[in-house]
């Protein structure tokens, strides 16, 4: 059972929580109300919409490091169209760049190794062959080293790598 004087130390602690929550609350209301008074005069005031200029996208320029094709997109006549003056008009000109890939191409290498013969003596010399990767593979190096880049850094499977190369038709999967 419990005593009066504990029910009444109870209730003192009940009302001394409850005051002190209540100066906590409106200690923290004026902050906040500070805080948004702050954070209001830092942001701009809107001006008229004819005032703002259009943002032009920022966008990142191309690594100098790739190749750039140049296409002139010129009118056909460039000089004025007035027929009182006719001078040329050029006044500058606006770049546009644009990301473009060329798929893997496979080619053929041909090595041609000429045969110089003596007549008289006959005797024969030829340049010996170009050291391979593989021995009497159909492979040079930069397919071997395309293969092997993308199975072991793009992690592409074998039986991944057959389609791509069969959509040109130049081997099969025994050649991987």
């Amino acid at each position: 059972m419990e005593t009066s004087a504990s029910v009444t130390a109870t209730h003192a602690h009940v009302q001394v929580f409850e005051e002190t929550m209540a100066e906590d609350e409106a200690a923290l209301q004026a902050q906040l109300e500070q805080l948004q008074k702050q954070q209001q005069a830092k942001q701009p005031k809107p001006a008229d919409e004819k005032d703002k200029e259009p943002r032009k996208p920022r966008r990142e320029h191309h690594p100098e490091h790739l190749r750039r094709e140049d296409h002139l997109n010129d009118p056909q006549d460039t000089n004025c169209p007035s027929p009182d003056c006719g001078r040329p008009m050029r006044v500058g000109e606006d770049i546009s760049e644009k990301l473009d890939i060329v798929p893997a191409e496979f080619f053929a290498q041909r090595h041609i190794y000429g045969k110089w013969a003596c007549r008289c003596c006959q005797c024969l010399v030829q340049e010996p062959a170009v050291p391979q990767i593989i021995d009497g593979g159909i492979m040079a190096t930069g397919l071997i080293a395309h293969t092997v880049t993308s199975h072991f850094v793009d992690h592409l499977p074998y039986y991944r790598l057959e389609p791509l190369h069969a959509s040109d038709s130049v081997m099969g999967a025994s050649t991987l």
